[in-house]
């Protein structure tokens, strides 16, 4: 049987500068995944995605030469497209599928996806509300509904859907991530913090630990969110973010060594991050060498983009220590 589809992937490294600036936001799980998989019964026997390799688009076409009246064949084509991001393909052919099946709860998730991530929202909710009235059994659609809330800002809206999706799924760990960071951005520090501490006894992942550190530290508990951040980099030693987070939890707690070591660590992980070689030398004035800000400075301003707002306080920067070092 063919299953639907979910959200896969974490946006992470889209917000990794706004994160890195500031700490303490936890805007970075929405769009978490569950299994990848397509979801839901279908009424002829099909590939499974789990046991059988999919057909590809050209075998799923001859199909719908021969039997052009099958709204599943082009369900099953509109996978395909969506395996090979082939999105206006495979929204045509949702469109089809619709048309001939009306009641394809399937079909409209995978229409409400691709809508979604062509940031489409009103079309992505009228398709995830419709697939719920067909199945309203279904954590995923749930889930993937309240995503698209959190995108255009309504957040209660999506509270709604992550709990609904909670219930019908107690196991769903990304749902109670994303409701976690809804919490905490709400200042609800207590409850973000208790979905994040579920979403990690259910799956203990980085993100959860890296979300879980945030909520510490927007609490002021900066031990706590060192603990955090430290587990999430045993688990993705490779994200710069974390450590620039941990070196400023560090910070917090005037641990102005550990702070600057992670700093080192996170700009050998990401030499051309701007965001990072300013804020080293921003926050570490009264620990560097004169030269060593000044090469901050200058770092940044070699990869900040031409139009960041703090290219002038920079170039003063460099001006003011050169003259220093002059002396």
């Amino acid at each position: 049987m063919h299953k639907k589809r979910v959200e896969k992937t974490v946006n992470r490294k889209s917000c990794i500068f706004y994160l890195i600036a500031i700490l303490a936001v936890c805007s970075i799980t929405i769009g978490c995944a569950t299994d990848g998989s397509f979801k839901g019964t279908s009424k002829r026997k099909t590939v499974s995605r789990k046991t059988h390799k999919r057909l590809s688009v050209k075998e799923y076409s001859k199909m719908i030469k021969k039997e052009p009246g099958v709204a599943e064949h082009y369900f099953n084509r509109s996978s395909a497209f969506l395996d090979e991001e082939d999105y206006e393909n495979a929204l045509a052919d949702l469109d089809k599928a619709i048309n001939m099946d009306p009641e394809n709860s399937k079909a409209y998730f995978n229409r409400g996806l691709i809508y979604k991530k062509h940031k489409h929202y009103p079309k992505a909710l009228s398709n995830y509300t419709r697939s719920i009235e067909l199945d309203p059994s279904d954590a995923a659609t749930y889930y993937n509904r309240g995503n698209a809330f959190f995108s255009i800002g309504k957040f209660k809206n999506a509270v709604a859907d992550y709990s609904k999706a909670i219930e019908l799924n107690p196991g769903y760990s990304a749902a109670y991530i994303n409701r976690g960071v809804i919490y905490n951005e709400k200042g609800a520090n207590f409850k973000a913090i208790l979905d994040f501490s579920k979403a990690i006894e259910l799956n203990p992942t980085s993100e959860a630990y890296t979300n879980r550190g945030y909520a510490y530290a927007n609490d002021e508990r900066y031990s706590k969110a060192v603990e955090n951040f430290t587990e999430a980099i045993a688990l993705d030693p490779s994200d710069p973010a974390l450590y620039v987070n941990r070196g400023n939890s560090y910070l917090s707690l005037n641990q102005l060594a550990d702070a600057l070591s992670d700093y080192n660590k996170a700009i050998e992980l990401d030499p051309k991050n701007a965001d990072i070689h300013y804020l080293k030398g921003q926050k570490f004035q009264k620990l560097l060498h004169p030269g060593e800000i000044r090469t901050s400075y200058q770092t940044f301003l070699k990869y900040a983009d031409a139009e960041d707002k703090r290219i002038k306080e920079a170039k003063e920067i460099v001006e003011k220590y050169g003259t220093m070092l002059e002396k």
